[in-house]
């Protein structure tokens, strides 16, 4: 498994995306909620710089791996000791990958709010929640919604996904410039904006 303490970031994904196909259980958990060394068996903790330091008491963790969250993927600003820095780590790694045969559609590989997904039922999942809301290839969807929650994962990365859409992962919103980025981003949809919807994985189409 997968301990994952980020808020919603392109790397957020990256991170999701790759333990998917590395055959890992993916555990977003939020940093209020996550209690180090609570967590049964062994598995990786990866966190971001913000809330890192509360991170380095967790016993159970076999590895810690400290995220900077930078626009440009840069470095943490200081690795504490024990800490795999991802930026310069995943520098040293190819383009390519190929996952273990052991990983198949039946492999469990998301636990979040207290539900447990095979590759095979979140792809589905992702596929309905596309369909509810009619997103297709041609949607820019705007959100602000945490991927520790089923409804934050489908519909601010995943039903996007499913259905070829773009995805503008927005946090911590600025009310006053939002009508300025919904028309430079060309966005089409929004989710978990404060003012247009709520964070309960409601889309409003604006296209």
């Amino acid at each position: 498994r997968a301990v994952l303490v980020l808020p919603p970031h392109w790397q957020t994904a990256v991170w999701l995306m790759a333990c998917w196909y590395a055959g890992l259980e993916a555990v977003p958990v939020d940093a209020a909620d996550f209690e180090p060394g609570r967590l049964d068996g062994p598995y990786l903790l990866v966190a971001a710089e913000e809330v890192l330091d509360g991170m380095l008491t967790d016993t159970g963790a076999e590895e810690i791996v400290g995220l900077s969250l930078h626009a440009l993927g840069g470095a943490l600003a200081e690795c504490p000791p024990g800490v795999v820095d991802y930026a310069i780590e995943v520098r040293a790694h190819g383009d390519r990958f190929v996952p273990a045969p052991g990983v198949t559609p039946e492999t469990r590989v998301l636990s979040v709010t207290n539900t447990t997904l095979t590759g095979a039922e979140l792809v589905e999942a992702a596929r309905e929640t596309a369909g509810k809301w009619a997103l297709d290839a041609g949607d820019r969807v705007l959100v602000d919604m945490p991927f520790t929650t089923l409804d934050g994962l489908l519909v601010g990365l995943l039903a996007p996904l499913a259905s070829g859409a773009s995805v503008i992962i927005q946090r911590n919103f600025d009310e006053s410039t939002l009508d300025r980025r919904i028309t430079v981003e060309h966005v089409t949809a929004v989710a978990g904006a404060p003012g247009w919807n709520d964070a309960t994985g409601r889309v409003r189409r604006l296209l």
